[in-house]
C-alpha cells in the first residue's frame, strides 16, 4: 500500500495546554511525602521545581549527563510542548493530529479505555519502576471534554493509592484494574465518579520486572476478561486448590465467578491484545517477532526460559520486522472515519521507533500471515512512547503517549530519578474535516439501539454496545431472545450476527437445542465460536453427538476450535477417550500445513496421553497422517515412552505402531532411539523386561530395513554381552554420534565397571574427535560417572585440549569433589592457573565439601559473593575508555567469542544455546552491550538464573533449566551439554540470585582480546560480511558532525566525556572514528581569526602527590593552530600546534594540576587561529598521570 505522506496540524485549541487542575487535586499525593521517605521526597521536590521552571517558560536541564538511552543512537532531543510534538508528526496525506489531553491533566499514562460517553479512563503511574508491592501514589483519571471543542477540560480522580496500574477495563458495573500483585474490581456506588469499593479478584502476579506486569485488560468476544504477563515476571496464582505458575502468558478471568485460567503461554513481554472481525486474538511483543495470533492452549516461542516437557512451540505469524523491536499496544482498527486502505488493519505502538507501525493479516489455514504496511505515524521525537491505541467515539484512532526520554527498563533502573514524571499525552489522528466534538451518549440508546449498534462500521460502537448489552439486566430473558433471533436472521449483516452471538454467549450458556442448531450455521466463524463456547460450558449429551463433526467440518479454523473443545470434553469426562481419540486423530489427518494446527493438536492431545495412551495408539494405527503433521506421531510415542507408568508391553505396542506403518526411516530410527533411551533409564526391577523389548524390536526393525542395521548390531551385543565389540563402535568415527553414544550408554547400563575402566582411555579419544557434538556428548556421559580416578585423566585432557573446549572440560571436573581435588591440587602446585575456573565452577566446588574444603578453595581463588558486585559500574567505565582508545579486529574477536562466550551463547548461527541468543538480543546499543557483558547480574530474568543441583552420587551440576517435569529435570550447562536427572537422583536444588554468566569476563582475556571481542559484538552482522554496520552508540555509529550544542556534547562524550561546546567554526564539530592512525578524535575550527572555538567541562582532579592531565592534540598536516588551556579561568598552557611541535600530526600536552588535587575544576580548551590557514584542531582522549595517590 503506497500512500502519500501529508501535513500535520497541532490542536486548534491552545488553551488545552494552559488549563490547570486545581492545586488541591493535582498535588493531592503530597500527603504521602513523609510516609515514602527522603528518596521519594527528593524526587518529588525535583518534579515540583521542574514544573515551576517549565511553567515560567524557561529551559530545564537535568543535572544528569545527557546519556544515550538503550536502543537509541544519540541523546534524545529536549521534550516538545504537546502542540509542537503533534505538529512534528508525519502522517499520511489528509490526516491531522490533534492534542486531546496533555500535562498537567495527564502524566505518565500507562493504559486507557473509553466509556459510552466518550470519556477516557486512564491509568497513570509515577511509581514506575518500583518493584515493591503495596499502596502507591498512582491514579485512575476520568478525562472528559465537556464543551465539545475536542480537548479535555474536566479531570476526575476515580481511584488513587495504586502502584503501577497497568491495565483497565470497564464492565459489570465497575472498573477492572491490573495492579500487581492483584487484579482489582473497583465500584462507584453513589455515582460521583469516585471508587467507593475495592475487591481483589485474583492475586499472585509478580513484580520482578515492572515493565512486564499484568497488562492489557480487555474483554474477549466470549465475555472473559483477558490480560497478559511478561517473560521475566514470575507469577503464582492460587485459586480453589489450583496453582498456576507462569511467566509470559495470556490469561483470562470469568467476570461472574472470578475463575482464573491460562489461555495460552509464550512470547516475551507482550503488551496489547487486539480482536479482529472474526474474534481472533492478536498480540504484540518485544525483542522477538512482533506479531502473534494466539489460540487457546497453544504454547508459543519464548524469549527465554524453559518450556514445559513435550512442548512443540508455535511461531509468530510474521517474517518481517519494522524498525527496532519494542512494541507496546496493538489495536484492530475498523471505522468509516478513515479511507478504506487504512481499515481492518493492526496498529501497533513502536516505542524505540517512536512511531505507529501497521500490519495487515490474511488467512493461512487456521491461522494468519502478517504483512507489513507503511507506518501510520512517525513522531520525529525521541520522547514519543505510544503505550495504547484505541478507536474513539468519532471513529478516529487515539494514541496514548507515556512521553519520556527513557524507553527501556535498563535506563529506568539505572536512573529512576531521570524518568520524567510530569508529562503525558493523548492524541487523536483524524482524517479530513472530522468534527472536533467526539462526545457521544451510547448509554441512552437502549436495548434496541444497542442491538442495532452491533452492526455499526465502527469497532468502538460495536464493542461498546456489546458491553452495555452484557451488563444489561434481563429478568424475562427478552434480550437473550432478541440476540438469538439476530444470530439466526439470515438477512442480517454478517458483522451484526457475529457480534450478537458473542454478546449472547457472554451473557450466559446457550440452551442445548440452540447450541446444536447453531453448529449448523453457514458462517464458519459462528460455528467456531459455538464449538468454543461448548468447550467452556459442559453439554455431555451434545458433546457426544458432535464428535462426528471432526470428519465433516470443512473450515480449518473451525476444526482448530473442535480440537480444543474435544480435548476439554475428554478431560471432563463428557466423552470417552475411545470416542475422542479417533476424532482428534482425524483432525490431525486434515491439518493444513499452516504452522499451527498440528501443534495445536499436540498441545491438546498430550495431557490425554497420561491416562489414555492406549486409546491413542489404537486410533493412530489406522490413520494416514500427512508428512507435515507426523511430528505429532513422533512426539506421542516419545511422551508415552517416558511416562513412569508405561510398561515394556505398552512401549512395545506404541513403537510397533510406528514400525508397522509406512513411517520413513528417520521416524523409525527416532522411535527405536527413544525405546533404547527408555530402557537406559529403567530401574533394576524392570531392566530385563525392557531389554527384551529392545532386543526384539531392534532385531526385527534391522531385518526389515537395512538402514537400521546398527540397531540389529546393538541387539546382538546385548544378547551375547560382547561389550568390547559394542564399545568398538563408540570409537568408530565413521558412525553417527547418536549411534556411538548409544553403544557407550548401553554398556554402562549392563556393565558399569567395564564402561568406567574403558572411559580412561576413551576420554582422550573423544576430546580429540573432530565432531564437536561428539566431544560435548562424551563429556556429558563422563560427568555421570563417579570414578574418582577419572580426575587426572580429565585434567590431562584439559591441558591437551583446544582453548575452546577447556571450559566444558572444567565444567565436568568441578562437578565432583574427588575430581575437584585434582583441580585444587593442580592450582596449589601452580600446574593450573586459578583463572581456569569461572565463578560458577568455583561455586560448584564449594558445594561439594566441608568447611575445611571451602577454606582451601578460598585460599587459592578468593571469597565468593552471593550478590551482584556494585563495583561493576566502575569496570564498565574503565572498559569503555579502554575500548575507545584502541583498535579491535572483529575477525580475531570471533575466535575470542568462540572461546569465552560461545560455550553458552550463539551469535550469527554458531555457538551453544545455553544463554540468550545474541544475534538479535542484548546488543541494541553500545551502553546496553557493555552492561550486559560486564554486569550481567544488574538486570537478570528468572530464566537466566543459575540452578545448582546436588545428586545422590556426589555430582554437582550448574546450568539453566530447560525442562522441569514430575518425571525429570533437564539442565543445559556451559558448553551446551544437556544433563538429565530423575527426581530420585536429586538431593538438593537451589537457584542463584546471580546470572549464570560470570561477571569478571575482563579478567579472563587480554586488553587486546577484549577490544577484538567488542569489535565483533558492535557489528550487527558477521565479521566477514561487508554489509555489517555498527550498533547504535558505538564510536563508528556516532561519528558525524554538527553545530548544534546538544549534538556536539553527545559527540564530545565519545572522546572527552562531560565536555561541551557552544559554538564552532568551519566544518562544524566532527567526531572521527579514526584520525591519522589514532582511534577516536574530535575536530573543531576557530570561529574566526579573533574568536577561538571553546570546548569546556568540569573535571574532578584525583588526589595524589603529583597529578597531571595529559591531552592528545593534533593538527591538519597542511596547517597549524594555537592551543590554550584554562583551569578555573587561569591560563596554564598556551602553545602553537605546528610542524615543530607535532611533525607527525599528533602530540601530547601535559598540564600540571597538582595544586587542584582532590577538587573539581572547570577546564577550557581554547582552539585559536594561527595565520588562518587550515586551522583545524584535533582533540583526543585525555588521561591522568598520578603519583602517590591514596
Amino acid at each position: 500500500m503506497n500512500l502519500p505522506r501529508g501535513r500535520v496540524a497541532p490542536s486548534n485549541h491552545p488553551h488545552v495546554h494552559q488549563r490547570l487542575e486545581s492545586q488541591h487535586a493535582y498535588f493531592r499525593p503530597i500527603r504521602f511525602l513523609m510516609k515514602w521517605g527522603p528518596s521519594f521526597r527528593h524526587t518529588f521536590v525535583r518534579c515540583c521545581v521542574a514544573v515551576l521552571v517549565l511553567s515560567a517558560g524557561l529551559p530545564f536541564a537535568g543535572a544528569q549527563e545527557r546519556q544515550i538511552p538503550h536502543n537509541q543512537s544519540q541523546p534524545p532531543n529536549d521534550p516538545y510542548p504537546a502542540a509542537e510534538a503533534a505538529a512534528r508528526m508525519t502522517v499520511p496525506d489528509g490526516f491531522v493530529v490533534d492534542v486531546v489531553a496533555c500535562e498537567p491533566h495527564l502524566v505518565n499514562p500507562v493504559a486507557m479505555t473509553i466509556d459510552e460517553r466518550g470519556r477516557f479512563w486512564v491509568c497513570e503511574s509515577v511509581e514506575y519502576p518500583r518493584s515493591e508491592p503495596g499502596e502507591g501514589q498512582d491514579r485512575i483519571k476520568i478525562l472528559e471534554d465537556t464543551d465539545g471543542d475536542g480537548a479535555v477540560d474536566s479531570v476526575k480522580i476515580f481511584a488513587e493509592g495504586l502502584n503501577i496500574p497497568s491495565g483497565i477495563a470497564l464492565g459489570y458495573g465497575g472498573v477492572w484494574v491490573a495492579n500487581a500483585p492483584d487484579i482489582l474490581f473497583l465500584r462507584d456506588t453513589d455515582g460521583d465518579d469516585v471508587a467507593d469499593e475495592r475487591q481483589v479478584v485474583v492475586t499472585g502476579f509478580g513484580r520482578d520486572d515492572t515493565h512486564e506486569l499484568p497488562n492489557s485488560l480487555t474483554w474477549g468476544p466470549d465475555g472473559f476478561l483477558y490480560g497478559l504477563n511478561g517473560v521475566f515476571n514470575r507469577s503464582r496464582v492460587e485459586q480453589d486448590g489450583r496453582v498456576f505458575e507462569f511467566t509470559c502468558a495470556m490469561f483470562r478471568i470469568d467476570p461472574r465467578t472470578h475463575r482464573f485460567e491460562l489461555f495460552a503461554e509464550g512470547t516475551s513481554n507482550p503488551w496489547g491484545i487486539a480482536w479482529n472481525s472474526e474474534g481472533d486474538a492478536f498480540l504484540s511483543a518485544c525483542v522477538i517477532d512482533h506479531l502473534w495470533h494466539l489460540t487457546e492452549g497453544g504454547y508459543y516461542h519464548r524469549q527465554a526460559g524453559a518450556y514445559p516437557a513435550g512442548t512443540w512451540k508455535i511461531e509468530s505469524i510474521v517474517d518481517h520486522r519494522h524498525q527496532k523491536a519494542a512494541y507496546c499496544g496493538i489495536h484492530y482498527f475498523d471505522s468509516p472515519a478513515y479511507p478504506e486502505p487504512y481499515r481492518r488493519r493492526l496498529y501497533m505502538g513502536n516505542i524505540h521507533g517512536n512511531c505507529i507501525n501497521v500490519d495487515s493479516v490474511t488467512r493461512h489455514g487456521a491461522t494468519y500471515r502478517g504483512t507489513g504496511e507503511p507506518d501510520f505515524v512517525q513522531a520525529n521525537d525521541a520522547w514519543f512512547m505510544p503505550v495504547a491505541q484505541q478507536t474513539g467515539p468519532d471513529g478516529s484512532l487515539y494514541l496514548l503517549d507515556w512521553y519520556d526520554r527513557y524507553h527501556c527498563y535498563q535506563d529506568a533502573r539505572r536512573d529512576p530519578d531521570g524518568i520524567d514524571r510530569l508529562k503525558g499525552r493523548l492524541y487523536r489522528v483524524r482524517y479530513g474535516a472530522a468534527l472536533a466534538d467526539y462526545r457521544v451518549d451510547l448509554g441512552s440508546w437502549g436495548v434496541e439501539g444497542w442491538i442495532e449498534g452491533l452492526a455499526s462500521e465502527s469497532v468502538y460502537e460495536r464493542a461498546t454496545c456489546r458491553r452495555l448489552l452484557i451488563d444489561a439486566g434481563d429478568a424475562d430473558a427478552t434480550i437473550d431472545a432478541k440476540l438469538e433471533a439476530c444470530v439466526e436472521n439470515e438477512s442480517a449483516d454478517e458483522t451484526q450476527r457475529r457480534e450478537a452471538l458473542w454478546t449472547r454467549i457472554s451473557r450466559g450458556p446457550l440452551a442445548t437445542d440452540v447450541a446444536a442448531r447453531w453448529c449448523q450455521l453457514p458462517d464458519p466463524v459462528l460455528r467456531s465460536w459455538v464449538y468454543r463456547h461448548l468447550g467452556d460450558h459442559p453439554r455431555p449429551g451434545l458433546a457426544t453427538s458432535l464428535i462426528g463433526l471432526a470428519g465433516t467440518e470443512p473450515d480449518a479454523a473451525a476444526r482448530a476450535q473442535l480440537v480444543v473443545a474435544i480435548s476439554k470434553w475428554t478431560q471432563r469426562g463428557d466423552v470417552s477417550a475411545e470416542a475422542s481419540m479417533p476424532a482428534l486423530v482425524e483432525l490431525l489427518r486434515q491439518a493444513p500445513d499452516d504452522g499451527l494446527t498440528a501443534r495445536l493438536v499436540w498441545a491438546h492431545l498430550r495431557p490425554l496421553l497420561d491416562q489414555h495412551g492406549s486409546a491413542y495408539v489404537e486410533a493412530i494405527q489406522a490413520t494416514d497422517v500427512p508428512p507435515h503433521a507426523r511430528e505429532v506421531v513422533a512426539r506421542a510415542y516419545r511422551w508415552i515412552l517416558q511416562l513412569p507408568t508405561t510398561t515394556p508391553a505398552d512401549a512395545a505396542v506404541s513403537v510397533s505402531a510406528v514400525l508397522d506403518s509406512d513411517a520413513d526411516a528417520a521416524t523409525a530410527r527416532d522411535a527405536l532411539t527413544n525405546l533404547v533411551d527408555r530402557w537406559l533409564t529403567a530401574d533394576s526391577g524392570t531392566n530385563d523386561a525392557w531389554q527384551s523389548v529392545v532386543v526384539e524390536l531392534c532385531r526385527a526393525a534391522a531385518a526389515e530395513r537395512g538402514e537400521l542395521a546398527d540397531f540389529g548390531e546393538l541387539a546382538e551385543g546385548l544378547e551375547t554381552e560382547s561389550w568390547d565389540a559394542v564399545l568398538a563402535r563408540a570409537t568408530d568415527r565413521d558412525r553417527s554420534v547418536p549411534e556411538r553414544m548409544r553403544a557407550i550408554r548401553s554398556v554402562a547400563k549392563r556393565s558399569p565397571a567395564r564402561a568406567a575402566t574403558w572411559a580412561h582411555a576413551w576420554i582422550a579419544n573423544a576430546l580429540s574427535d573432530e565432531n564437536p557434538e561428539m566431544r560435548q556428548a562424551g563429556l556429558a556421559w563422563v560427568s555421570s560417572l563417579s570414578d574418582p580416578a577419572l580426575g587426572p585423566s580429565l585434567l590431562t585432557a584439559w591441558h591437551e585440549a583446544a582453548a575452546a573446549d577447556r571450559p566444558a572440560i572444567m565444567e565436568v571436573l568441578t562437578g565432583r569433589q574427588a575430581w575437584g581435588e585434582t583441580v585444587l591440587s593442580a592450582i596449589e602446585s601452580e600446574q593450573l592457573p586459578p583463572s581456569a575456573l569461572n565463578v560458577n565452577q568455583v561455586r560448584k566446588l564449594m558445594a561439594t565439601g566441608d568447611d575445611a574444603w571451602r577454606e582451601r578453595i578460598a585460599s587459592v581463588w578468593g571469597t565468593l559473593r552471593d550478590e551482584r558486585d556494585p563495583r561493576r559500574e566502575a569496570v564498565i567505565a574503565q572498559t569503555r575508555s579502554l575500548l575507545q582508545a584502541g583498535w579491535g579486529d572483529p575477525v580475531a574477536g570471533r575466535l575470542v567469542f568462540d572461546r569465552v562466550c560461545g560455550t553458552c551463547h550463539q551469535l550469527h548461527g554458531t555457538g551453544a544455546q545455553v544463554g540468550p541468543e545474541l544475534t538479535g538480543n542484548g546488543r541494541g546499543a553500545f551502553d546496553q552491550l557493555l552492561s550486559n557483558v560486564l554486569d550481567p547480574s544488574l538486570v537478570i530474568g528468572a530464566s537466566y538464573q543459575a540452578t545448582l543441583v546436588e545428586t545422590d552420587d556426589g555430582q554437582v551440576v550448574t546450568g539453566l533449566v530447560i525442562e522441569d517435569s514430575p518425571n525429570r529435570l533437564v539442565l543445559k550447562t556451559q558448553g551446551d551439554a544437556v544433563i538429565t536427572l530423575r527426581p530420585d537422583q536429586i538431593l538438593e536444588r537451589r537457584v542463584s540470585p546471580l546470572s549464570l554468566m560470570p561477571e569478571n569476563l575482563e579478567s579472563s582475556v587480554t586488553e587486546q582480546e577484549l577490544r577484538d571481542l567488542f569489535a565483533l559484538l558492535v557489528l550487527d552482522g558477521p565479521a566477514d560480511d561487508p554489509n555489517s554496520t555498527h550498533i547504535a552508540g558505538s564510536l563508528e555509529s556516532m561519528a558525524g558532525r554538527s553545530h548544534d550544542p546538544r549534538r556536539m556534547k553527545a559527540l564530545l562524550s565519545c572522546v572527552l566525556p562531560g565536555f561541551e561546546c557552544d559554538k564552532v567554526g568551519e566544518g562544524e564539530l566532527e567526531l572521527l572514528a579514526e584520525s591519522q592512525g589514532r582511534r577516536g578524535a574530535v575536530r573543531v575550527h576557530p570561529i574566526s581569526e579573533e574568536e577561538p572555538c571553546r570546548v569546556f567541562g568540569r573535571v574532578f582532579v584525583p588526589a595524589g602527590d603529583s597529578v597531571a592531565w595529559v591531552l592528545p592534540v593534533g593538527r591538519d598536516m597542511r596547517g597549524d593552530w594555537e592551543l590554550e588551556i584554562k583551569v578555573d579561568g587561569a591560563t596554564l598552557e598556551r602553545r602553537a600546534i605546528d610542524q615543530e611541535v607535532a611533525p607527525q600530526g599528533w602530540t601530547e600536552v601535559t598540564v600540571d594540576l597538582t595544586p587542584m588535587a582532590g577538587k573539581e575544576v572547570e577546564v577550557e580548551i581554547l582552539c585559536h587561529a594561527n595565520n588562518w590557514s587550515w586551522e583545524f584542531a584535533f582533540l583526543g582522549r585525555a588521561r591522568w598521570v598520578v603519583e602517590g595517590s591514596e
